[in-house]
């Protein structure tokens, strides 16, 4: 999936239970994936322990396992801050504003969530282009939510240096949010988000990455 591992692992794919299986060292992980199991091991640099206890990546990067110290982090791939995103190129972004019309983002990540950029860049998920139909149903708050980490596909630069982004393919979409309860939520389909602590589900537009 171009430099992206899926949300939970399971054989491969992603489940729709929540589920502890760890990363293994070098693999490349991105915001949300399961570093390992509870109380197996500590958080080091770019990883997080979550309300369950499970170690998970706070960066896209590659997995550095440190057995001297029974610690996981997470190793942030830079580039250059000249190489921006260029059209047609996919991207990581976090959403930090929702209207009516368009989402606001930051995207850190390019070359498919590979490569971190040294300084975030702005850019605009536009109505029009979270789904390729029925443009004129979408609700901008049941397709993402701020704080949401988004896959994304870059259009064109658009005005005030802010890129135009896409999320109008399947693979394209929501790959990591927290619920209201502030746990990380499972896929369920393309359209809607489950907490395994409420059941809740949540609507987003979802990438679908491997299930």
């Amino acid at each position: 999936a171009e430099g992206t591992s899926t949300l939970i692992k399971s054989g491969g794919k992603r489940s729709r239970t929540p589920q502890h299986v760890p990363c293994v060292d070098g693999e490349i992980v991105a915001p949300g994936d399961t570093l390992g199991a509870p109380n197996e091991c500590v958080a080091g640099t770019g990883a997080y322990v979550d309300t369950d206890g499970v170690l998970r990546a706070s960066i896209v990067g590659l997995v550095r396992c440190h057995t001297a110290t029974n610690t996981v982090s997470v190793e942030a791939r830079g580039r250059a801050p000249s190489l921006m995103p260029s059209v047609g190129e996919v991207v990581i972004c976090r959403v930090v504003r929702i209207t009516p019309r368009v989402a606001n983002v930051d995207v850190v990540c390019t070359a498919g969530g590979a490569a971190v950029l040294q300084e975030a860049t702005s850019g605009l998920i536009r109505k029009e282009d979270v789904r390729p139909f029925d443009k004129d149903a979408i609700e901008m708050l049941k397709s993402m939510r701020p704080g949401d980490v988004v896959r994304a596909r870059v259009l064109s630069l658009g005005d005030s240096r802010s890129y135009y982004l896409s999320t109008a393919e399947n693979e394209l979409g929501v790959i990591f949010a927290r619920s209201v309860a502030g746990r990380t939520m499972v896929p369920l389909t393309f359209a809607e988000m489950q907490c395994p602590q409420t059941g809740l589900k949540e609507h987003r537009k979802v990438a679908r990455l491997g299930w």
